[in-house]
């Protein structure tokens, strides 16, 4: 399997300065990138297994960059130091497959849905009672589904939101997809947390929208305002979409039973 031994063109034109606008990405980068080809041995299986994961093209590059140096890790993976860095899209596949496992696991969200179906008083009705447990069982089975599919729609919002940067919408997805990855590492930290510490969910949120809006005022440049009102479209756009898949889902399990 070919493996880069050499090491890789760098992006001059990659800043970190948020007090400017974006540049526009190249249309175009030619890079001649030396491979060299190794005897097979049992590295071969470490390769698949790693690559899988994009471990090797990147997965500590990528992680660091996007944690320190968001802008600047962007404008590279846009530019000549693609190569550098984990896919996004596949990134995201693999760290939320990872998620769903330990929601299995650990049981994060447990102990929320029963509190809620319980109530404050033990009130709540039967048929509220099996739609919350059911709810928790798809949180858990599809959360990975569910986190692929707010990359379009966090794209949607960061796109008409910042309608005059020089992106295009999948450019913005890509944005996305990284930045909802190093947000679900961290909700991978929390699941693990939670087990002794509890309040689980309220600590990724906060975590994960500052993230969020950091993000965006740092890749997208001035307007913390700006930053603030996509993180909050964007994540009202998601849960309005997802609610909306419930309710449906709900209607057409009850009309076929």
């Amino acid at each position: 399997m070919p493996r880069d031994d050499a090491p890789i063109p760098t992006d001059p034109t990659a800043t970190d300065s948020a007090h400017d606008l974006p540049p526009p990405p190249p249309e175009e980068v030619e890079l001649t990138v030396p491979h060299r080809l190794r005897r097979l041995g049992f590295g071969l299986v470490v390769d698949a297994t790693l690559g899988a994961a994009s471990f090797e093209k990147g997965f500590l590059y990528t992680v660091k960059q996007f944690v320190q140096r968001p802008r600047a890790g962007f404008q590279g993976y846009l530019g000549a130091d693609r190569l550098k860095f984990s896919n996004p899209l596949r990134l995201l596949v693999f760290v939320t497959a990872v998620a769903t496992f330990f929601n299995f696991q650990f049981g994060s969200m447990d102990s929320e849905f029963a509190k809620a179906a319980q109530g404050d008083n033990g009130t709540v009705s039967p048929e509220m009672r099996e739609n919350l447990l059911l709810m928790n069982v798809l949180l858990k089975r599809y959360f990975n589904v569910m986190m692929l599919a707010g990359v379009p729609l966090l794209g949607l919002a960061s796109r008409v939101l910042y309608w005059k940067r020089a992106y295009n919408f999948v450019e913005h997805m890509a944005l996305n997809a990284f930045l909802m990855s190093i947000s679900t590492m961290a909700y991978l930290l929390t699941v693990v947390l939670g087990v002794w510490v509890g309040k689980m969910g309220l600590i990724y949120g906060v975590i994960s929208l500052a993230y969020q809006t950091w993000v965006y005022r740092r890749v997208m440049g001035p307007g913390w305002l700006r930053a603030i009102s996509c993180t909050i479209v964007g994540t009202v756009l998601y849960y309005i979409v997802f609610a909306a898949v419930l309710i449906v889902f709900f209607a057409v399990r009850d009309g076929v039973s």
